[in-house]
């Protein structure tokens, strides 16, 4: 009797070993590559978001928008020789996209070339009516972006029209990336801009290129963020997510630059250090991409206020000023309160023009210019198909 409960036993841990087995090995697709197995796609992904639907009482009413860089990779050749079918995660990209939508911003979608960017399809949240939505309403700009080397090299200098840049998640980021130098450009120019840059998941992996210029200092050395742990991408290949080892560790060169990776799971964290905004995972999207509001007021050097200003995402605004020749402008936060510490304004230049963007139609841009002086001046515009 015994016997044959040990035998029955034994048959029954082998049909469980087996179909773990096989529900755990990554699926070949017909371009040779691998996607997760289904035991991984059962842990990690779902058929449906946390996004909560938020409305914003103080949504941007003006023309700021955020400019999201995306990969244009689909494999990643992992350490057995292997290729891993990845892109941007749809979840980590499409979910902070619906916030910033949602208050105001509006977004434009660029790939280090202008190729198609490549999503991680096998993640869609297919039964998320609202991702599917907005990703209907941008698949037309993702199958046709812009090109990061271009915006570098023609317009990114004369550039006002930004206010963030993201960099959404997936093992993508890690691919063309972190080694091209317009984004090192371009992480540069936003960081002089003071923009806010947003970076999810895997997506700090593309911060890297920030120090391309190895002479110079890290530009995020110091910092504190939010990202996909070295110790998780490790497990990959036990319950068949990736089809090997990882190539290389992005989490410990960031660690090696001076960043501090303050998760240590694959979890909600949210991490905000001075304008980098960093999430740990999918399930950070919701929260990253909600807002942080602040409001506060510019006051002069006899303390009077000059003007008051509220943000409309994640502590993103902009403010309305004419400063005076020699005039000192400082801003104070009154919202969160409690707030002691004040910005200054950068001093007024005597000489200088100004050119914004008041409105834009589908016929029509409506540009303000202002100078100190009369001069003569000419405007060259550059339409992209």
């Amino acid at each position: 009797m015994l016997k044959k409960i040990l035998l029955g036993l034994f048959a029954f841990l082998a049909v469980i070993f087996v179909v773990f087995y096989f529900a755990s090995k990554p699926t070949a697709t017909e371009d040779g590559a691998y996607i997760p197995s289904p035991f991984a796609l059962k842990l990690a992904t779902s058929s449906t978001t946390d996004y909560d639907h938020t409305q914003y009482d103080n949504p941007h009413k003006g023309n700021k928008k955020v400019l999201m860089v995306c990969t244009e990779e689909r494999y990643m050749t992992m350490a057995n020789g292997k290729k891993f079918s990845t892109g941007n995660h749809p979840v980590e990209m499409l979910l902070p996209t619906l916030h910033l939508k949602n208050a105001g911003f509006d977004i434009d979608i660029i790939t280090p070339s202008g190729k198609s960017a490549k999503i991680e399809m096998w993640a869609m949240p297919e039964e998320d009516k609202a991702i599917k939505a907005i990703y209907e309403e941008y698949k037309d700009e993702l199958e046709n972006p812009g090109s990061l080397k271009t915006f570098v090299q023609t317009s990114m200098h004369d550039s006002t029209d930004y206010v963030a840049v993201f960099i959404p998640g997936g093992h993508g980021a890690m691919l063309g990336l972190p080694e091209n130098k317009d984004l090192s450009k371009l992480i540069q120019w936003s960081h002089d801009q003071d923009m806010h840059m947003l970076a999810i998941c895997h997506g700090p992996a593309a911060l890297l290129a920030a120090n391309l210029e190895e002479e110079e200092a890290y530009l995020y050395e110091g910092y504190k963020i939010a990202a996909f742990p070295d110790a998780v991408d490790a497990q990959g290949p036990s319950i068949g997510y990736t089809p090997g080892a990882m190539p290389w560790i992005y989490g410990e060169r960031l660690n090696n630059l001076g960043v501090t990776i303050v998760n240590k799971n694959a979890d909600a964290t949210v991490y905000k250090d001075r304008k980098l905004i960093t999430g740990a995972s999918p399930s950070a999207a919701n929260e990253f991409g909600k807002p942080a509001d602040i409001s506060g007021v510019v006051v002069n050097s006899k303390g009077e206020e000059i003007t008051k200003f509220e943000s409309y995402h994640q502590g993103m605004g902009a403010f309305d000023l004419t400063p005076k020749v020699n005039e000192k402008y400082t801003v104070k936060i009154t919202k969160p309160v409690g707030v002691e510490q004040t910005f200054d304004v950068p001093k007024a230049k005597e000489n200088g023009v100004i050119l914004g963007i008041s409105k834009t139609t589908k016929t029509h841009i409506y540009a303000n210019i202002q100078a100190t002086e009369d001069r003569e001046m000419f405007i060259i515009t550059r339409i992209r198909d």
